[in-house]
């Protein structure tokens, strides 16, 4: 059996509880991960829990999750210390993304997370060459999830013209504002995203294209909220014209 560095002490706590369960610990954890006071208890749980299914010699997604969230929880203040990231955040993003792919089962959304954090890792590691291809492979699924939530392009929204001269731009009317997915929150993220979109006659935005990605679920958040928007459409010689036009979204706390 080979332990995690950092999950020795874990063994200790979890000697006494024989008969405890590493799914109780991960939900009190992710119940605390985002509480500043609990920060500390949940990386414990999160060790224990680890511990015990790294014990069982487990390949569950539960097993996985748990690795994502405490490679994610101690991220942010490992981040600008090497070694430590190397040695203890590393390990837990590469062995939770083996077990998303040796997994059938995995939902697309939690294999382009796995990738996501083993990304960064190797970003804030300085391996940036090592991170392409996992982000390229996270920004596909999420791509895939994206075009997913959108109804079929209308033949009329292939029509869409520039603004420019003769043309009056839409003007919002209502907005949907998007929001910080769970794993933004925990690695502390308040990125942008920039999207192509189209507004179509209707005033309703048609053919999001994220041209920006954030990632993290983050992107599939965008495009949820501008699917919310609403506008007084662009008009050409007094009559609505479908426009393409781009946004910007931004992540608030």
């Amino acid at each position: 059996m080979r332990l995690f560095p950092g999950l020795i002490a874990a063994i200790g706590l979890i000697a006494a509880q024989p008969e405890a369960d590493p799914r109780t610990f991960l939900a009190r954890a992710k119940a605390l991960v985002l509480q500043p006071a609990g920060r500390t208890e949940a990386e414990s749980l999160l060790k224990q829990a680890v511990a015990l299914w790294e014990k069982q010699g487990a390949k569950s997604d539960d097993y996985a999750e748990a690795l994502d969230l405490l490679a994610m929880t101690l991220n942010p203040a490992l981040a600008k210390n090497k070694e430590a990231l190397e040695a203890q955040v590393e390990p837990l993003a590469r062995k939770a993304l083996d077990l998303r792919q040796q997994n059938a089962n995995t939902r697309s959304s939690d294999l382009a997370l796995a990738l996501e954090i083993e990304a960064l890792v190797l970003e804030e590691l300085g391996r940036v060459e090592e991170s392409r291809e996992p982000k390229s492979k996270a920004r596909a699924l999420r791509d895939q999830s994206i075009i997913a939530m959108q109804p079929p392009a209308e033949e009329t929204m292939t029509n869409s013209t520039h603004m420019g001269a003769g043309v009056s731009p839409p003007q919002l009317m209502a907005r949907g504002e998007p929001e910080l997915t769970f794993a933004a929150r925990v690695l502390n993220l308040h990125p942008e995203v920039l999207a192509e979109v189209i507004i179509g006659r209707d005033g309703v935005i048609h053919q999001i294209e994220i041209f920006k990605p954030a990632g993290f679920g983050l992107d599939e958040n965008a495009v949820a909220a501008l699917m919310q928007w609403r506008f007084k459409p662009a008009e050409k010689n007094g009559k609505p014209v479908p426009v393409e036009g781009n946004l910007k979204l931004q992540f608030l706390p």
